[in-house]
């Protein structure tokens, strides 16, 4: 399955990587290679992961390990795309309300 990256989620990622790397040198290229591990999870078995109710489409959340951090996508057809990238201990219902 293809695996694209909306503009938002890319920078939230970049953002997140960044803030961890200023944190702790090396905390932000080992968030980056647990989102290429999870995203190859994702490709794999994309509807393997929770399913958010009371959206039109088919979108999922995954948590990428001890990051704490959620990636929230949509599967349309044969593509996933990868929509947001955030804090999970942000409230989950409130992802797409982000600019």
């Amino acid at each position: 399955m293809r695996v694209d990256w909306s503009n938002r989620a890319r920078l939230q990622l970049l953002d997140a990587a960044t803030s961890l790397e200023g944190a702790r040198p090396g905390a932000g290229f080992r968030l980056l290679d647990a989102v290429d591990a999870l995203v190859a999870r994702i490709r794999k078995h994309p509807r393997s992961f929770a399913r958010l109710e009371g959206f039109t489409g088919e979108i999922r959340r995954a948590i990428v390990g001890r990051f704490k951090f959620h990636v929230f996508y949509e599967i349309v057809a044969e593509q996933v795309l990868m929509l947001v990238v955030r804090d999970a201990r942000r409230d989950p219902s409130t992802w797409s309300e982000e600019g």
